[in-house]
């Protein structure tokens, strides 16, 4: 016998062939038809083994599409016990094979199936139907009943319902389609099953899915989620989604899941409301991104795109950002100064701006700190408590809080700094401050741990000691959590709370440091404090992003992302003075001379405690010039200042530089001429040196001032100079004024030249124009 499918020769008997794998058909030779008064061509019996090769093969493609394999094989052994019933294992020869006619259902045809629906005229399926005599005298062939036939095309009919079923209905008809993102959370027990799919609706095969608390409502206005502790974590791999008895025992709650796509790194968001045994939920959820709705289409290339919506964490940082500001305005920038011969080095201004998570709720509070001390002279005009006040804000709906406000902590040496501490990995605020006590010779002491709750910081432990110091008693007592406590339960919270930060406001030179080698506390200097100030203040700017945008914050040139230094401007006042000088005794004089001095202010008219505190400087030197002039006498023994002329050379920034000229008259045939100058730090108020103002190095502009000196005194041969008077020019930083074109030295009458030569002013370095130096600048 041979294959009709391929041709190839095969044993007799065979029922699939060993090549092509297809039913058989045995060939009856026309003969042997005849003689058995077959009625039908062997066409017929090819129709009905070919009906049951697309039995077969109907069957396995409906496995491989509804990945049903179980189904699928019985729909397959169901067809090959068709063609088993066409052609029987036990037939010898053509006269035992009674072959049925297989053909297309006709539109009058009875149906095949007591009660089974009429089918359509262009239906495809293949009815077994009577087959009509060839002759009137033959008598007709006994047909096989197609019960095994008709069981594999129901199976098959059965795994085609199923897959539309579970897969293309929800599709259609969105039953259990949601969407990532959805507002209304997902009711889901331990049996539900999730599907995630991508926007063009393929399953995800590889991602990770987190459960986390949901802390608020999970999606905000800016579609950002608020997450809370993620509880458990799992990596899927394949086109079968999970359920929630994949991550294990969960207690029933809110929750928030994230599936994190492991090819495009896209995460998704949906709510959660879990139930382990609720009954009532979906089994299953197929979860895709929702599509595009129409007019969500990229703006039109000539269209400006939408403006970008702060999200909550950048409104936050600019309300942080802006308080710095604040602060900066009323109490300067961070900055630090020398004490007492250099043996103390303070902050000034604004000390401290730290961003710390104090509730641990993962969004940071600002800790400020800022210097409330006054500094004349080098040094501190009063000790005191409040010498630095400490705040932490909060933003809240909306709205900056303060929700701390004490002042720093002071050693009896006059030592200001402030300790973080930790108790169960939370950052704790702790200080200690001096009380009012009822009795006038009782010294009232506490020291506190506060913690952040809610809204504001609560006292979590004090301790309160008492000194009599008419007796010598003392007496202590305690409170932790606002209940009473004893001396050990304070001992043990303190052990519990150990210091994790010390941030020294005021320190003496050379002795800072814990003496504890062991301590994990991380100490940060003067120098320290102004860096963590400088670095927070990047990012708030950074982290604001678009909230700061038309609040007046601007980003510099360079494009760093640091705020703008801000401007300033100042007036000339001026005023005519009148007083009376005298060479001796009925030999006075009335003399009139301009005077004048500087007034900063910020670039729109305004100012700070800083400003206001430089130009009450400048004012008072001025009005003590003044005074001490119009009441000089000849034989009191002091020289008279008969010109007071505060004049602005250089403003570039937060940096100007104040030229000083005087007239100083002690009797005799003329006065004598001096000029100096000072640099100042607008932002702070305080006086800087030459080389931090202009960034030339002090042994370079030494040595440029020599170079300059001795080319500008080759210029004229009235002009010499000698070592010893370089040095002493040279040597002197507060000789050194800027303009806009270099620096400047100032040389007083007699040291170069003649007296008739009056004051000369020598550039000794260019900004720009290197052939300026070693030439006069104007007056």
């Amino acid at each position: 016998m041979f294959c009709t499918s391929c041709g190839k020769e095969l044993a007799e008997g065979t029922k699939f062939c060993t090549q092509c794998g297809k039913p058989v058909v045995r060939v009856v030779p026309r003969e042997e038809q005849a003689g058995a008064g077959a009625a039908m061509a062997p066409a017929s019996e090819e129709e009905a083994v070919a009906s049951s090769n697309e039995s077969v093969a109907a069957a396995e493609e409906a496995a491989a599409d509804t990945k049903a394999a179980a189904v699928a094989e019985e729909a397959a052994a169901d067809a090959r016990a068709a063609e088993e019933a066409l052609w029987p294992t036990g037939a010898e020869d053509a006269s035992s094979a009674e072959p049925t006619h297989v053909m297309p259902q006709q539109a009058d045809a009875a149906p095949w199936v007591t009660g089974a629906p009429q089918q359509p005229a262009d239906s495809t399926r293949m009815m077994p139907q009577q087959p009509a005599p060839s002759a009137p005298q033959q008598a007709s062939p006994h047909t096989k009943k197609p019960i095994a036939l008709i069981a594999a095309i129901v199976g098959i009919v059965a795994v085609i319902l199923i897959g539309v079923c579970v897969f293309v209905l929800p599709h259609l008809t969105g039953g259990n389609v949601v969407f990532f993102g959805q507002r209304d959370a997902l009711a889901c027990s331990v049996v539900t099953r999730i599907q995630p799919r991508d926007a063009l609706g393929n399953d995800l095969t590889s991602y990770v899915v987190r459960l986390a608390e949901r802390t608020a409502d999970n999606m905000e206005d800016d579609g950002v989620p608020t997450l809370g502790e993620v509880i458990s974590e799992i990596r899927v791999t394949g086109t079968g989604g999970f359920t929630f008895e994949d991550f294990g025992e969960i207690p029933d709650g809110e929750y928030t899941m994230v599936i994190i796509d492991g090819e495009t790194g896209e995460e998704y968001y949906n709510d959660i409301d879990y139930d382990h045994d609720q009954t009532t939920t979906n089994e299953t959820y197929i979860i895709q991104p929702e599509p595009e709705r129409e007019g969500d289409s990229a703006p039109a290339p000539n269209e400006e795109p939408a403006p970008e919506r702060p999200t909550e964490d950048q409104l936050a940082y600019a309300a942080y950002y802006d308080k710095c500001q604040e602060l900066i305005e009323q109490y300067g920038e961070p900055a630090s100064i020398d004490l007492y011969d250099g043996q103390e080095t303070m902050l000034t201004g604004l000390a401290l701006a730290e961003l710390i998570d104090f509730d641990g709720d993962g969004s940071d509070e600002l800790l400020t700190i800022v210097c409330n001390l006054e500094v004349q002279d080098g040094a501190i005009a009063e000790l005191k408590h409040d010498g630095y006040l400490v705040a932490v804000w909060d933003y809240q709906d909306g709205e900056l809080l303060q929700v701390y406000d004490r002042a720093s902590e002071f050693s009896n040496g006059g030592a200001y700094f402030q300790y973080l501490y930790e108790r169960e990995g939370t950052p704790v605020m702790g200080t200690s401050w001096y009380g009012e006590a009822a009795e006038p010779m009782v010294e009232e002491y506490h020291s506190g741990f506060f913690m952040l709750e809610d809204e504001a910081f609560e006292t979590a432990a004090q301790c309160n000691s008492f000194f009599n110091y008419d007796t010598g008693d003392s007496t202590e007592s305690f409170a932790i959590g606002g209940t009473e406590a004893t001396s050990e339960q304070w001992d043990a919270f303190v052990a519990e709370t150990p210091a994790t930060h010390c941030y020294s406001l005021l320190q003496f030179n050379g002795d800072f440091g814990t003496e504890d080698e062991g301590s994990t506390m991380e100490e940060v200097d003067v120098y320290g404090c102004m860096t963590a100030t400088d670095e927070t203040l990047d990012e708030l700017v950074s982290g604001a992003g678009p909230a700061l945008e038309g609040e007046g914050a601007s980003t510099d040139e360079a494009g760093d992302g640091q705020a703008s230094a801000a401007a300033y401007a100042y007036e000339l006042i001026e005023e005519d003075v009148t007083f009376t000088s005298s060479q001796g005794v009925d030999m006075e004089w009335d003399e009139t001379q301009r005077w004048s001095y500087p007034r900063f202010t910020r670039e729109d008219g305004g100012t700070d405690a800083a400003l206001d505190a430089l130009n009450e400087e400048l004012q008072a030197s001025f009005e003590g010039d003044r005074e001490a002039t119009q009441a000089w006498e000849f034989d009191g023994g002091t020289t008279q200042v008969t010109v007071h002329r505060d004049t602005v050379t250089y403003l570039e920034g937060n940096i100007a530089c104040v030229r000083s000229e005087r007239w100083i008259f002690a009797g005799g045939a003329h006065g004598n001429e001096s000029m100096r100058a000072t640099f100042y730090d607008l932002s702070t108020g305080e006086r800087i040196a030459v080389e931090d103002a202009c960034g030339v190095s002090w042994d370079t502009l030494v040595q440029e001032a020599h170079a300059a000196i001795e080319t500008y005194c080759e210029q004229d041969p009235n002009f010499s100079c000698n070592a010893t008077t370089l040095s002493e020019i040279a040597g002197d930083p507060e000789r050194y004024y800027a303009t806009a074109d270099g620096i400047v030295v100032c040389v007083d009458p007699y040291q170069i030249a003649p007296y008739s030569y009056g004051m000369q002013l020598i550039y000794v370095h260019a900004f720009e124009d290197e052939s300026l130096v070693g030439t006069a600048a104007p007056l």
